[in-house]
């Protein structure tokens, strides 16, 4: 009989040490784990897939309406940016439930920094919610070769003109020797 009262409680202190450590797991604070392109990268390609990796599930049917409105974006001009936001289904593909895809409604431009805002208002299914805004800034890189001639600075055109001359030069002499 000892024994059995002593395995009972075991069980229970087990069972009660697994039921607390579940509850905390699930109230793990909600933040931007993962952004790809990264905050802060350069010369992006304008095919570039913009996704969000976040902490918790964000895509649950129970936040889902809130979270697609918590996504904004603009261009370095200041104009808003159209987006679409895609969502996985969390019940079909567990796997995507903390993911969130972005897409510029028009495509992204080239030669152009863009900038997502996410919501303090951001919701995980676990009723936390971001706390604060997310931004994530990039730029897109430049496919225009035109571009980069206006970066050439004045010592690349002075070392050109020195070499004109020089050929130039070479060639003069070479006429007057024959």
């Amino acid at each position: 009989m000892k024994k059995t009262l002593v395995l009972v409680m075991a069980l229970t202190l087990l069972l009660s040490i697994f039921t607390v450590a579940e509850g905390t797991e699930g109230n793990k604070p909600l933040f931007l784990d993962v952004s790809t392109p990264e905050d802060g990268a350069a010369d992006i390609p304008v095919e570039q897939e913009i996704k969000l990796v976040f902490s918790k599930n964000v895509v649950n049917v129970s936040v889902k309406d809130n979270n697609l409105k918590c996504f904004t974006m603009e261009d370095s001009d200041g104009y808003d940016v159209p987006i679409e936001i895609v969502m996985g289904d969390d019940q079909i593909h567990p796997d995507q439930k903390r993911d969130i895809v972005i897409k510029p409604v028009e495509g992204l431009k080239e030669d152009m920094t863009y900038t997502i805002r996410i919501s303090p208002d951001m919701l995980a299914k676990n009723g936390n919610t971001l706390g604060e805004e997310v931004m994530v800034t990039f730029s897109t890189m430049s496919t225009n070769p035109t571009s980069s001639l206006s970066t050439f600075n004045g010592t690349g055109i002075a070392m050109i003109a020195l070499l004109i001359v020089v050929i130039v030069t070479i060639f003069i002499r070479k006429r007057k020797s024959k």
